[in-house]
């Protein structure tokens, strides 16, 4: 299996564990925002806004540009990849076990009727 690492991995899930950075996240998607508009969007402090942007991109999940004094984010999809790398090798692994029952019960229909 090829994926990024555990570290990359165990960022990624923790800032995608939260609700509010999951909607922020969406919210990037749709457009790029400025830090004070995201913010007014969401029932929390700018300053609770900007801890969650900052584990958003300590995770490599969103970027921040600066223009002047203003802070703007967008979403980087590509760190995204790694997670769908992860998942699509438990997708094969289960989709496997799954043909294998099948065979197996085809193969044995007394042991299927029980």
């Amino acid at each position: 299996m090829v994926v990024a690492s555990e570290k990359t991995l165990d960022r990624v899930f923790y800032a995608l564990s939260d609700p509010s950075r999951r909607k922020m996240l969406q919210a990037l998607a749709a457009d790029g925002y400025q830090v004070k508009d995201l913010a007014k969007s969401f029932p929390f402090s700018k300053a609770a806004t900007s801890k969650h942007l900052n584990v958003l991109e300590e995770a490599g999940l969103i970027e921040k540009t600066r223009k002047g004094r203003e802070v703007f984010c967008s979403i980087n999809p590509s760190t995204l990849q790694h997670v769908e790398e992860w998942v699509k090798f438990y997708r094969q692994f289960w989709d496997q076990q799954l043909d294998n029952l099948e065979t197996f019960l085809s193969e044995n229909p007394k042991n299927s009727r029980k």
